[in-house]
């Protein structure tokens, strides 16, 4: 994958471009040309499903902790995104989304 991306951002020493095709097969089953582009729409995936959480359950009062003995993702994320927001590191964007949702004042 990596290899992939340097060559795509013609940063890779000693190779090919990639063909078009192959970059029309791997845009075809979502891959991801930065760790960025990645981080962006695994922050908007959680965000979507918090939103339907919230929407679903009136609310976070029913989030859990675990879900079958194991920590349940969604409750991370948020207590993540909590975390950045305490230590500044959060874009005030995505503060606003959460925000949105009546979870943090």
């Amino acid at each position: 994958c990596q290899a992939q991306r340097q060559v795509n951002a013609k940063t890779a020493i000693g190779r090919k471009e990639l063909s078009k095709v192959r970059i029309d097969k791997l845009n075809k089953i979502g891959f991801h040309w930065s760790k960025k582009e990645f981080n962006d729409k695994n922050w908007e995936d959680n965000w979507q499903k918090l939103k339907k959480f919230i929407t679903e359950n009136g609310g976070l009062s029913n989030l859990p902790v675990a879900i079958n003995g194991k920590q349940n993702s969604l409750y991370a994320w948020l207590r993540y995104q909590k975390m950045a927001i305490q230590k500044g590191t959060l874009s005030s964007d995505k503060i606003e989304r959460i925000q949105s949702l009546g979870i943090i004042n």
